[in-house]
């Protein structure tokens, strides 16, 4: 997964790691901007009762603290990116439960589970496979070809399965 990948899992609120990071427990998340109350003179001082701060990436390091993070040129340019996912299991008498694990490459259904962006494409397949899933028969493969998708942008996805 690439870095362009990993920015838009971070606006979603994923977590995310290098494979290559030596420190077991590491990862980073995305901190939307905000404001806490100001806590010395200087502070005050300056900006009043709270202090205003920008969006910014946090890593949890392998001592278990937070710190902001800066991305170097090889973090940039990795390809070895992965991200938590969480994916609904069954056990054996029917119960649900969520497992998290790592994954490091996009699924088409991470795609419209909203894991990554949509392409124009993706966008006019989405409906498709809503309409899909609303049919009696849930289970449906689609092969999508250049020539086909002329055809779905010409109809916007709006068909009906027997």
């Amino acid at each position: 997964m690439n870095f362009g990948q990993v920015l838009e899992l971070l606006k979603q609120g994923k977590k995310v790691a290098r494979r290559g990071w030596n420190g077991k427990g590491m990862f980073l998340y995305y901190v939307p901007a905000n404001s806490y109350p100001a806590c010395t003179e200087i502070a005050k001082e300056e900006f009043g009762a709270t202090v205003e701060y920008e969006a910014y990436i946090a890593m949890k390091t392998v001592q278990g603290n937070v710190v902001p993070w800066l991305a170097s040129q090889t973090d940039v340019l990795a390809n070895d990116w992965m991200f938590e996912k969480e994916e609904r299991q069954f056990d054996c008498y029917g119960n649900v439960y969520l497992e998290k694990k790592w994954v490091d490459t996009l699924s088409i259904g991470d795609i419209f589970n909203g894991y990554q962006p949509q392409t124009e494409i993706e966008r006019l397949c989405s409906s498709l496979m809503e309409e899909l899933k609303n049919t009696e028969h849930p289970y449906h493969s689609i092969l999508i070809t250049e020539d086909s998708f002329k055809v779905l942008e010409t109809r916007q996805c709006g068909m009906r399965t027997e």
